[in-house]
C-alpha cells in the first residue's frame, strides 16, 4: 500500500508539473506571420498570423533595399506610435500596412520574433498616347509607385502580333516619362509600355495596357 501511494504521489507530481509548464510554453511560442508574396502599386497589404491568445503583437518593417527591421510607426494618425494589435482568443491577429516599394515584415509577441516575410511590389504603369502634331505621337507614362530611374520601353505593335521598341529612357523623380515618336500620318498604331523592376528595391517589372491611336 505504501509503495502504491508513493508511486501515485510521483505520478501526480509529474502531471502537475507538466500542466504548470504548458501555459508558459504556449506563451513563449514563436508567433507566425503571413503576407501576400506581392502587390501592385501604392496600397495596403494584410499581415496576419498567430500568437498566444491575448498577446500584444508589434509590427516590425523595413524597405526591401535596407534589410533593417525597425518598429513600424503609425504615421497615418500623426502619433508615430508603434503599430500593435492584440491576438484574439483563438490566437489570430491581423494588421494592414501601406507599401510603396518592396517591404520586409516581422512581428514580436511575448519577446519572441517571427520569421521575416517579403512583399514584392509590381509597378503599375499608366500609358497615355496623343497625336496633336502631324506625323507624331506623344507617349507619356506615369508609374506607381512613383520611382525614378526605372527603365522604360515604348513598344509599337506590328501587323504580325510582335512588338517593336520605338522609344526608350528612364523615369524621372516622380515616376514620369514621355517621348515624341515620329509615325506615318493618318495611320492607326497600337502602343504599350514596359517598365523595368528594381531588384535592390523589391520592385517587379510590368507592361501597361495597350492603347491604339490614329496619327494626325
Amino acid at each position: 500500500m505504501r509503495l502504491r501511494t508513493a508511486l501515485l504521489a510521483i505520478v501526480l507530481a509529474v502531471t502537475s508539473a507538466g500542466l504548470a509548464t504548458t501555459p508558459a510554453s504556449a506563451a513563449t511560442a514563436v508567433p507566425t506571420i503571413s503576407a501576400p508574396a506581392s502587390t501592385a502599386g501604392y496600397q495596403t497589404v494584410a499581415i496576419t498570423g498567430t500568437a498566444a491568445p491575448g498577446a500584444t503583437v508589434e509590427l516590425y518593417e523595413s524597405a526591401y533595399k535596407f534589410h533593417a527591421l525597425q518598429p513600424a510607426l503609425n504615421w497615418e494618425d500623426g502619433s508615430n506610435a508603434p503599430i500593435t494589435t492584440q491576438a484574439a482568443a483563438n490566437g489570430t491577429y491581423r494588421m494592414t500596412r501601406w507599401v510603396d516599394t518592396g517591404f520586409e515584415f516581422a512581428v514580436i509577441a511575448d519577446g519572441r520574433m517571427s520569421r521575416t516575410v517579403v512583399v514584392y511590389n509590381r509597378v503599375v504603369p499608366v500609358l497615355t498616347v496623343t497625336s496633336s502634331k502631324i506625323g507624331t505621337v506623344t507617349a507619356k507614362i506615369v508609374v506607381t509607385p512613383a520611382q525614378p530611374w526605372l527603365a522604360v520601353r515604348i513598344q509599337r505593335k506590328n501587323t504580325n502580333g510582335t512588338w517593336t521598341v520605338v522609344a526608350r529612357g528612364y523615369t524621372l523623380d516622380h515616376g514620369v516619362y514621355s517621348a515624341v515618336i515620329k509615325q506615318t500620318s493618318h495611320k492607326t498604331y497600337t502602343y504599350r509600355a514596359w517598365i523595368s523592376g528594381d531588384t535592390t528595391s523589391g520592385l517587379l517589372a510590368a507592361y501597361s495596357k495597350p492603347h491604339a491611336i490614329r496619327i494626325k
